[in-house]
């Protein structure tokens, strides 16, 4: 799985995304999906709220909303790579967050 942190396994992103849910109560809405051969495009609304501490972070109780995408790469029907784009530096400053 590729993503913000890096190239990893399925085992080592799963706590990743479990942690960022749980600070950021994360709601995910499905705009659009492409696909054209083994790759799929997704572009959704990502909305949330700063409801748990992330990383030394105390929960602010603020929200924000942004647009991102995602490209799967699939095999067999199956997952293969995964990579996004979103924008944190804005939800981070929507979250009232210290970004320095």
């Amino acid at each position: 799985m590729q993503g913000v942190l890096g190239w990893g396994e399925l085992a080592k992103a799963m706590p990743i995304w479990k942690e960022l849910h749980e600070a950021f109560a994360i709601n995910l809405t499905v705009e659009e999906i492409i696909a054209e051969g083994d790759t799929v495009a997704v572009r959704y609304t990502e909305r949330g709220s700063f409801v748990g501490s992330f990383r030394g972070q105390e929960p602010t109780g603020k929200s924000f909303e942004l647009v991102a995408m995602e490209w799967f790469t699939l095999l067999d029907g199956k997952i293969q790579r995964r990579w996004g784009a979103r924008d944190a530096a804005s939800q981070a400053r929507q979250l009232g967050m210290n970004l320095g």
